[in-house]
């Protein structure tokens, strides 16, 4: 009888040894690294000047994730030019992207899109009603240094339009007002940004009535990380239908309105954006 209750006892402790390591095992997250262009922009992921910690759309969406012990995510700064060659090397795991802009696509795997990612012309003048880039003029094109432009890159090869590269779009906006370029390719979110820069606040901008390129973003991952990308999918279908999204698109593209609005007196909103009068209006 007192053998009997030995190994019963030795029994319950033995399986409540595994069941903790069982739960260690299952609450064990994986992780990853998320490569960024630093120091990114609204809203998609970037730098909170007082937290000194990144924020946006991507932070969010991954943040559940972390909550439920599934993922834990580590950002590492990078730039555009280098952050898929971080993925190749095996530096990162993660970013977001367009395939449209991957120098080897068929090389990585990528998730169901995030986003639509939208770019458009800006200049310091409207353009004919009926412009359009295969009948235009031999234009100079203000673009960032190393990015790829599917849709420009056609003109550009056959010097139909030329290409003006800068390091970043704050220097890109400088040379389109000091009259370097004749217009600058940005998408809305980055241009709305600059726009609202103090330096800018008293120059017109105009902007196209249509995005000259709309792609979409995507969760671009290791080709090894299968797993992750199944749970990455499943994610993004909760965070889409309960409205997560939308939500976190409102929160994070609110500050880019908002940013230094008392210095900019001559820009006002429309559409709950800031008002941009349209290259063809």
């Amino acid at each position: 009888m007192i053998g009997y209750k030995i190994f019963l006892t030795w029994f319950k402790m033995t399986l409540w040894m595994l069941s903790l390591s069982c739960v260690a095992q299952v609450a064990q997250p994986a992780r990853v690294t998320f490569v960024l262009n630093a120091p990114g922009a609204p809203p998609y992921s970037y730098l909170n000047s007082q937290t000194n910690e990144y924020q946006g759309v991507v932070v969010d969406f991954f943040a559940a994730l972390e909550r439920s012990l599934q993922l834990e995510v580590v950002y590492l700064d990078s730039s555009r030019a280098r952050s898929e060659k971080f993925l190749h090397e095996g530096k990162a795991d993660i970013m977001l992207s367009s395939t449209a802009w991957l120098v080897t696509p068929e090389k990585l795997i990528y998730s169901a899109p995030l986003l639509k990612h939208q770019s458009y012309l800006y200049g310091l003048k409207p353009l004919p009603e009926a412009f359009s880039l295969d009948t235009a003029p031999r234009l100079t094109i203000c673009t960032r240094r190393s990015y790829f432009y599917p849709i420009l890159q056609p003109y550009f090869a056959q010097r139909k339009l030329m290409r003006a590269d800068s390091s970043s779009q704050s220097t890109m906006v400088n040379m389109l007002v000091k009259n370097r370029c004749d217009l600058a390719i940005m998408n809305e979110y980055n241009a709305l940004a600059i726009f609202n820069e103090a330096q800018f606040c008293k120059t017109t901008f105009y902007q196209s009535v249509e995005p000259i390129s709309s792609v979409n973003l995507n969760f671009i991952l290791r080709p090894e990380l299968t797993d992750i990308q199944v749970l990455i999918n499943q994610h993004l279908v909760k965070f889409i239908r309960s409205g997560e999204l939308e939500q976190s698109m409102q929160r994070h593209a609110k500050k880019i309105n908002l940013a230094k609005r008392n210095a900019c007196l001559n820009f006002t909103e429309m559409e709950d954006k800031a008002e941009l009068t349209q290259l063809t209006k």
